[in-house]
């Protein structure tokens, strides 16, 4: 057994590993003692959104759940909170414990089950739906919870754990419970499901432990709750009978040394009878979490609460800590048994952190800004200055004539700056790294070396558009190919006159024909040309068909791959392109160019009539002329060969004028869509600001969330300024163009464009909500912290552990105050062989402190949750009560970089380092074991607790309205699972129901003496009471004192005493009226004897004589030593009272002696003789004391 003899520890001691020696066996390893698995329940809103943290933790992790080790769920009755834990893809099952049926609806189907001894059976509460949540009703959830048990909604979860079973059968289980206890649902059924789990799993090792949060975390940080005094009085009432039962329940399964009136159940899981003295508590643990630390401490909010109860529930089930905690607890377990009151603890948690992922996202947003503000908007905002400056010289009265075009002005500057030499590469680096964006790169080779050779995107692709789109189509379409192949054979075959004038009209029509034709159809293959060379269906894009405005807008690197440029680069060649389409169609026109190919264009000398030494207007004129030169024979040959040459210049002329019709309606249609796509670029860039905006917003957030102290999170070298100093010291290489950046924005336009334009395409589809502004900061932002990862460098100055973190805050401060860092080539901190921290080394001591100050705030930050009065000492069997626990855990990582660890934390390191914990973390958890409900003055009844105050007041207006007008009505304001517990549980403080015994019995007693409690003729008791006779009289009448209906006899002491307990007219009405009689008659006491209370307590009624009485009940087999110790105390009480009143003047030992001398007389005055003395060991010893003979009587003072 293990125990303690000092009154208090000490931080030193707490420190000490020695005190936890005991903790571990030799031969259990720590990843021996990892393999317990673990169930994990949520209860109500606030215990699902607690295991919702923690499956989170675990998650993040790399650790499942529900796969036979991990098993999570919740129960909670309402549907809204059961949604929210649903939607948040943590995988947690929710198990809806309520249905859309009204409470006596409930009350029919278990009809059976006697609800209604135990249910308020208001109208109104009867007709409330279950749906909505228990409403802050404990006894509403005990309704839903027993009927998912009754209709198998638990049967998933039984499922889950059978899994644990079977693939680790004979393992212990853990099971957590967390909850709060001020609502109804978690409140309402936390006793119950620790009691199910209990049966379920009767056949296999289970410890069960509980957290539970209590009503000032959410009165204190929720308003509505806090102004809002009956929502407050609520809460504290559940949670006062929450505990009491609680407290109830566990004491009878573990000591049966409780009273009760009558016997209480829970629906098949406990029974008062038959659990009694089971040896198996609800919970083997249940720690309380409040509002305050032992320090006073608060947190800011109930999210805050839940995040920190989520770490602790990690922290001890999961985390390497638990394999300690479970070896001491199974100690503590050994220890608390043997106590006489259940025993309950708290707990807290902080931990010290290097915010590494926080200072990852600065360094990245940083970044992010200095690239926009470096090279996305700066043309922009020189073309805003230009457009301003000219505003403004108008506005003195100075005007030009010239129009600032912004996309002319955007070209112009974007060459300006890119036309730099790479002399001079200092000037704009930002231009230089993306004006290779803007040109196609071969490799040629020059003098036996493969050089580079840039040519010009924009033109390359136009040329490569006019071959490979228009040109070709022409070829194809343009309804010439037939003419040309008849010239081939015309030149190879002689013609008379009358055929030649036949094929000279037959061409001219065909040919204006052909025109004509393509002309009607030019538009539709301009369209397909353009759906070509810009596809409105993102299934067509490819990033390697050079022959599109998609394609256009990539590069290929060295190593192959397609990438998009830059999106400033991107602008460029669009704007360009649009420029040069244009100009392209203002130099065509199509009207002369069509009529010069119809006329067979400048005919020249090609018709001349040597006859006549002039031209003719056409080869038909020629034809005609009857002026021949020479023979007709040799006419004929020479103008066939004439005729050949014009009709093919005429074929090339007609080409050429459907490729400049093609062209020109190609261009326009394309010059539509990119004006649409630069729109969209445009709108973009000029929404960079809000980019900037959401930066600077981002990074103020980053900058407060890990700011000093948070919650119970102390961060380490975090500080705004802490994480502008590592920024400055990494390579991002901003002015470099980055692949996943430029995608995001070019290929998300280019999508909207599509989205826009083509709206019914499935393809399109995902990209007509898209916010490029959204994925543009999403993978700018990820493209830099990607940047910091792979560069290892970046990598080795932003990611360090919590003690390098440490350190370079210390050094940071230190500088920051004018210090001076020591200078050398060895600054190791420690010695490596020894560990030892270098005395010469300035560095190394500060750095020491500083590990030492962080230790001891993080100890403070710890402290549990609960304020208690006890302090730790021994109970009466000599085992330690308020034990108190602490764990350091953090990777090995740290002991590495600080070997001395160990000895400043007070542990063993191979016990405690491990390397489940972060290196950039250090945790330390705090609890106190072993204390009694009482220790805990928000629950103490005697103490003025909030709890009980509140409780008392509802109770007590509960009973007096239940008892008035309001009938049964009122006690569905019971806060307990019973509407009849709150008069037949004990009391949470001994010395309340001690007090509460007390005063029973000594009521009891003037009952009897006064003659209120009589016995009838038949041997039967009865009551005298005052009854409405009507019109406002009273009539006193003896009523029947009944239990479960039947009358109780002069020998039934026992159920006289429940029946008279439970009667609270009997404690509230009669007790008090009792007590007035008898104060009053203690200011006239002239004599003991002369005393109605004297003389009915020395009745020589055999029926009613008090020690008969306590001889009976004695007899018993209900006996309790309590009672019956209860009983005596009273008589007693009574017997100080008579002789305090009447000889006040006597010194103390002669009061006791004359009381002893009356309790004589009211002893001497039973005739019994079996079983009398049992219990009057005390009266005598007082009795042999002062020599009181039998018959004996107190003598007057001298006054």
């Amino acid at each position: 057994m293990l125990t303690m003899a000092s009154a208090r520890w000490t931080t030193e001691e707490l420190l000490n590993p020695a005190q936890y020696s005991f903790i571990f066996n030799k031969n259990e390893s720590l990843e021996e003692l990892k393999m317990a698995q673990t169930l994990l329940i949520g209860l109500g809103g606030t215990g699902s959104r607690v295991v919702n943290n923690v499956v989170r933790e675990l998650h993040q992790n790399k650790k499942e759940i529900n796969d036979g080790e991990i098993c999570c769920a919740v129960l909670d009755t309402n549907v809204n909170d059961n949604a929210a834990i649903q939607d948040s893809n943590t995988g947690v099952p929710v198990y809806g414990t309520s249905k859309s049926q009204r409470i006596r609806d409930y009350l029919t189907d278990y009809h059976h089950q006697h609800m209604e001894d135990w249910c308020p059976q208001s109208p109104a509460f009867l007709e409330q739906s279950m749906i909505d949540g228990a409403s802050e009703l404990r006894v509403k959830s005990r309704i839903a919870f027993m009927d998912s048990l009754a209709s198998g909604v638990t049967d998933q979860l039984e499922l889950m754990i059978n899994d644990i079973l079977k693939n680790n059968a004979g393992s212990k289980i853990r099971v957590m419970i967390v909850s709060s206890l001020s609502g109804g649902t978690g409140s309402g059924m936390f006793i119950q499901v620790a009691l199910w789990l209990r049966k379920f799993l009767s056949e296999s090792e289970i410890t069960i432990r509980g957290i539970f949060l209590l009503p000032d975390i959410f009165v204190s940080t929720v308003r509505d709750i806090r102004e809002n005094k009956t929502t407050m009085v609520r809460h504290y009432c559940n949670a006062y009978a929450a505990i009491r039962e609680l407290n109830a329940i566990t004491k009878i399964k573990m000591t049966n040394s409780v009273e009760l009136a009558e016997e209480i159940g829970i629906d098949g899981l406990f029974d008062s009878r038959t659990d009694a003295d089971s040896g198996q508590p609800v919970y083997d643990f249940a720690f309380f979490v409040d509002d305050r630390d032992e320090n006073g401490v608060r947190l800011e909010s109930v999210g805050e609460y839940e995040k920190m109860v989520a770490q602790l529930v990690y922290m001890q089930l999961y985390a390497p800590m638990k394999g300690n905690m479970y070896s001491e607890e199974d100690n503590a377990f050994l220890s608390f048994v043997e106590n006489d009151e259940p025993l309950y603890g708290s707990c807290g948690t902080a931990k010290a952190v290097y915010p590494v992922n926080s200072v990852k996202m600065y360094c990245a947003i940083r970044a992010a800004q200095d690239s926009l503000t470096g090279g996305w908007r700066k043309i922009d905002n020189e073309i805003d200055a230009l457009i301003e400056e000219k505003k403004q010289s108008e506005r003195d009265g100075v005007f030009s004539s010239e129009i600032i075009d912004p996309r002319v002005q955007f070209v112009r500057i974007f060459d300006e700056k890119t036309a730099v030499k790479a002399d001079e590469t200092g000037k704009d680096r930002f231009f230089l790294s993306i004006a290779k964006d803007v040109k196609n790169e071969t490799k040629v080779k020059v003098e036996d070396k493969v050089v580079p050779k840039y040519t010009d995107k924009v033109g390359d692709f136009v040329k490569l558009l006019k071959s490979t789109k228009i040109d070709t189509l022409v070829t194809s379409k343009g309804g010439t190919e037939d003419y040309a192949i008849k010239v081939e054979a015309f030149v190879e075959k002689d013609h008379t006159k009358e055929e030649l004038m036949t094929r000279i009209k037959s061409d001219a029509s065909g040919l204006e024909e052909a025109l004509d034709t393509f002309d009607a159809r030019v538009e539709e293959y301009a369209d397909s040309i353009v759906n070509a060379v810009f596809p409105l269906s993102m299934g067509d894009v490819k990033p390697s068909n050079r022959c599109t405005i998609y394609g256009l807008l990539t590069k290929q690197d060295d190593m192959g791959a397609w990438n998009f440029v830059h999106p400033v680069a991107a602008r460029y060649i669009l704007y360009k392109l649009v420029d040069n389409l244009e100009r392209a169609i203002k130099g065509i026109a199509l009207k002369d160019t069509r009529e010069e190919a119809l006329a067979g264009g400048d005919i020249g000398a090609q018709f001349d009539n040597k006859a006549t030494s002039e031209t003719e207007k056409s080869p038909e004129e020629l034809l005609k002329s009857r002026k021949w030169y020479q023979g007709e024979s040799a006419f004929l040959d020479d103008f066939e060969r004439r005729y050949a040459e014009f009709i093919t210049a005429k074929i090339e002329l007609c080409d050429k004028y459907e490729k400049a019709a093609l062209q020109v309606s190609v261009f326009r249609k394309l010059i539509e869509r990119l004006n649409t796509l630069i729109k969209q670029f445009e709108g973009f860039f000029s929404r960079l600001g809000e980019v900037q905006e959401k930066l600077n917003g981002d990074l103020a957030e980053n900058i407060q969330q890990c700011n000093g102290v948070v919650g119970k999170t102390m961060y380490v070298y975090g500080t705004a300024a802490d994480k502008e100093e590592i920024y400055g010291k990494l390579n991002f290489e901003l002015d470099r163009s980055n692949v996943q950046i430029n995608k995001s924005v070019v290929n998300a336009i280019y999508g909207r464009v599509c989205a826009e334009l083509r709206p019914s395409n499935p393809e399109n589809s995902s990209y007509k909500e898209i916010s490029v502004l959204a994925a543009f900061l999403r993978d700018t932002i990820g493209a830099f912290k990607d940047k910091i990862d792979n560069d290892a460098n970046n990598s080795e100055l932003v990611n360090m552990d919590i003690y390098t973190a440490l350190c370079k805050e210390s050094d940071a401060q230190f500088v920051r105050n004018g210090g001076k860092l020591d200078q050398g080539d060895d600054l190791a901190d420690f010695d490596i062989t020894s560990g030892s921290v270098k005395s010469g080394n300035q560095n190394a001591q500060r750095h020491r402190a500083a590990f030492v100050a962080c230790k001891e705030k993080l100890h403070r930050m710890a402290a549990p949750f609960l304020i208690h009065t006890k302090e730790v000492s021994e109970n009466d069997h000599g085992t330690v009560t308020a034990r108190p626990k602490i764990f350091w855990g953090f990777s090995p990582v740290i002991s590495e970089a600080y070997p001395g660890i160990g000895s400043v934390l007070g542990v063993n390191e191979e016990l405690q380092a491990d390397s489940a914990y972060p290196s950039n973390e250090l945790y330390c958890y705090r609890a106190v074991y072993g204390l009694e409900a009482a220790y805990i003055p928000k629950f103490n009844e005697l103490g003025g607790g909030d709890y009980y105050t509140c409780y008392s007041s509802v109770v007590s207006s509960m009973v007096a309205d239940a008892d008035g007008r309001q009938g049964a009505r009122a006690l569905v304001r019971t806060p307990h699972l019973d509407q009849r517990w709150h008069k037949l549980l004990p009391y949470i403080t001994e010395e309340k129901r001690r007090h509460e015994e007390l005063s029973f019995f000594h009521g009891l007693w003037l009952a009897i003496a006064y003659g209120v409690i009589k016995t009838n003729k038949d041997g039967e008791l009865c009551i005298k009471r005052a009854v409405d006779g009507g019109f406002g009289n009273f009539i006193e009448e003896e009523i029947a004192i009944t239990y479960k209906n039947k009358p109780v006899t002069k020998t039934d002491v026992a159920k006289l005493i429940d029946t008279l307990r439970t009667d609270k007219v009997f404690t509230d009405t009669d007790i008090p009226a009792l007590e007035k009689k008898f104060r009053e008659s203690l200011e006239e006491i002239d004599t003991y004897v002369s005393t109605d209370v004297f003389r009915g307590l020395t009745t020589k009624n055999e029926d009613l004589n008090p020690i008969n009485l306590i001889a009976r009940y004695n007899e018993t087999p209900r006996r309790n030593k309590n009672v019956a110790a209860a009983l005596i105390g009273a008589l007693e009480k009574i017997a100080e009272e008579l002789v305090t009143a009447y000889d006040g003047g006597r010194s103390s030992k002669q009061l006791e002696e004359a009381k002893y001398r009356l309790c004589r007389r009211i002893y001497d005055s039973s005739k019994r003789t079996k079983g009398k003395s049992d219990g009057f060991a005390s009266w005598e010893a007082a009795f042999e004391k002062y020599k009181i003979s039998k018959e004996g009587d107190a003598k007057k003072s001298s006054k």
